[in-house]
């Protein structure tokens, strides 16, 4: 129709209508391409609540994960200090020191959720968030949490070399007895824990045996305060992941409160 009105008026060189032709094509053309682009930018908008929404989530579970890991690092943390002291002390190797020993070296890798912020990542939103210490925040928090601590810094010369002079059958006792428990959290998530009190009634023949193991583990001393101050930079890595985590979490909030209630 239109195009049949434009050949006619071009055949009948009716100038000035042929221009209101081009004119109105053109904008046609211009109110479609601003309506596609509105319509675009109102799904990104609505996805980056959604994502918002979810990163929040994220970081509550970052937050349990981080916590749970702070406070495990603090009971194997008494562990070895309640260990170093007896060593220091002269003491004789007993079930409690042994336990001890043992459970100063155990250890948890506290997980990172990422998967919605990676997401955003993947298809260009993060650019759109319109907060710049938001973007900031979220940018550097992921990045420092899947580094800050690793399993490597965890597993020390005192972890590696005590767990090679435990005699295997006492270790077994004590993961069995004494081991980590997996709790659920309100995500329904595992959470690992130490238990609050382990006892062990080792034959005094088995004592005797791990204490002539021991015996040739030099420098068990040296290597347990390093392993303590290890353990000691570990919690304030996590305290100040926590305190980057907490600040992320107040913008991203900020964020779905003023987009959820526009001025």
């Amino acid at each position: 129709m239109i195009l049949r009105k434009f050949m006619k008026h071009i055949t009948d060189q009716n100038w000035f209508a042929v221009g209101l032709d081009v004119l109105v094509v053109i904008t046609g053309i211009f109110l479609g391409m601003q309506v596609t682009e509105w319509n675009e930018a109102r799904q990104k908008d609505e996805a980056l609540q959604k994502y918002y929404l979810q990163i929040l989530t994220d970081m509550d579970q970052i937050t349990g994960d981080w916590q749970n890991s702070r406070d495990y690092f603090k009971k194997t943390r008494q562990h070895g200090a309640f260990a170093l002291a007896a060593l220091e002390n002269n003491a004789k190797v007993d079930a409690k020191l042994l336990i001890d020993l043992y459970l100063a070296t155990q250890l948890v890798v506290p997980a990172v959720y990422s998967s919605a912020y990676e997401e955003m990542s993947s298809i260009g939103l993060v650019s759109r968030i319109p907060d710049e210490k938001a973007k900031t925040l979220l940018s550097q928090m992921y990045s420092n949490t899947t580094t800050i601590i690793t399993l490597k810094e965890l597993n020390t010369s005192y972890r590696q070399k005590l767990r090679a002079h435990i005699d295997l059958s006492l270790r077994e006792q004590m993961e069995t007895q004494c081991g980590d428990t997996m709790i659920m959290d309100a995500y329904n998530y595992p959470r690992t824990k130490l238990p609050e009190l382990c006892v062990i009634d080792f034959s005094q023949s088995d004592l005797e045996k791990q204490r002539q193991i021991l015996d040739h583990y030099e420098g068990i001393q040296f290597d347990l305060r390093h392993h303590i101050s290890v353990l000691d930079s570990v919690r304030w890595d996590i305290d100040f992941m926590l305190r980057y985590v907490a600040a992320a979490h107040q913008r991203v909030r900020a964020l779905v409160q003023k987009e959820g209630n526009p001025s």
